[in-house]
């Protein structure tokens, strides 16, 4: 047997083992098509704005100069579209850890500024409490404690879309967009890229409600123009299984609550029904007798068509009955 065929004794086997069951912060496959991307907009772009821009500077200065004017602007605008398309992978992790980002910047920026006005430590202590002390107040804690939770669902699903997307090579990963808070949980909104559906999401509800720590994912369009965005709703509790306070008893005035006393013939146990007196029959309004004596009416018969167009005996045909 090789050296090569034996399992465990290559150094990069343990790696690729590894590689294959965590999930990286950018996918093998989307940096290998951001590359391939990038060299292809390079040459494409550049050349059509190298031609483009050429042929508008010879009109304006000689040959040579709009040769070189064509050449340069190509080159530039040619490198600049393909070092989007190459950093866009990192574009997309800096967009995924946009808050985090964010809250350290002004969690660091606070304390440097700081500490040039006191101590190290006073400062420190200064900004800890600036940032920890919301979280005191049980109303601004729980507001706070739902937007740390849309954070947390965002990474959660960036992750589910790379184990069971990505891994199984049905297409690429979605890209997150904004989330919010909601009664029941949170709502993140997605947008599909080529090679997804939302069928393909909706069979896999189970292991996105398991993988982002809910009790129920539920997953419907978000735009009637655009069908790759989609809007997940991230149920983690019941909000209607709470008491809700209702203004309705202050609004009813006392007497109507007030209870009435039962009449003496009545018993404590409740309503004797047959000592309970028969109700009469209401009289019959105007509009009653007046419908029941249209009912009563004798009816007319109506003349048969044979009677009508069939002339009268014992007198000569006229003209006018057959008109």
């Amino acid at each position: 047997m090789s050296h090569s065929t034996m399992p465990g004794l290559s150094l990069g086997s343990g790696r690729n083992r590894r590689s294959r069951h965590g999930v990286t912060m950018i996918e093998v496959r989307t940096r290998v098509d951001s590359v391939r991307r990038s060299k292809i907009a390079f040459w494409a772009v550049g050349s059509t704005v190298a031609l483009t821009s050429g042929v508008i500077a010879s009109a304006i200065t000689t040959w040579p100069k709009a040769i070189l004017i064509g050449l340069a602007t190509g080159v530039a605008v040619g490198f600049a579209v393909a070092l989007v398309l190459f950093c866009w992978p990192g574009l997309r992790v800096l967009w995924h850890w946009a808050v985090e980002i964010t809250a350290l910047s002004l969690f660091l920026g606070g304390f440097r500024l700081l500490s040039r006005v006191m101590p190290w430590w006073a400062a420190l202590a200064f900004v800890l409490v600036v940032f920890g002390l919301p979280f005191a107040v049980g109303s601004v804690r729980r507001r706070l404690w739902a937007l740390v939770m849309c954070a947390v669902s965002r990474h959660r699903l960036r992750v589910c879309f790379a184990a069971f997307v990505a891994s199984q090579r049905t297409g690429l990963t979605p890209l997150i967009l904004l989330a919010r808070p909601i009664p029941a949980g949170e709502r993140v909104w997605v947008w599909l890229r080529p090679g997804l559906a939302q069928a393909d999401l909706e069979a896999r509800l189970d292991r996105l409600a398991a993988g982002c720590w809910a009790n129920e994912c539920r997953i419907a369009p978000a735009s009637r123009r655009y069908a790759a965005l989609l809007r997940i709703d991230l149920a983690r509790r019941n909000p209607l299984d709470g008491l809700v306070g209702s203004p309705l008893p202050g609004i009813v005035p006392a007497t109507i609550l007030r209870v009435q006393p039962l009449p003496a013939n009545v018993p404590a146990g409740g309503l004797d029904l047959p000592d309970t007196p028969t109700p009469t029959q209401p009289p019959v309004s105007e509009p009653k007798r007046r419908l029941k004596a249209v009912a009563d009416r004798p009816v007319t018969p109506a003349p048969v068509l044979e009677d009508i167009f069939t002339p009268s005996r014992g007198r000569d045909d006229d003209l006018a009955d057959w008109i």
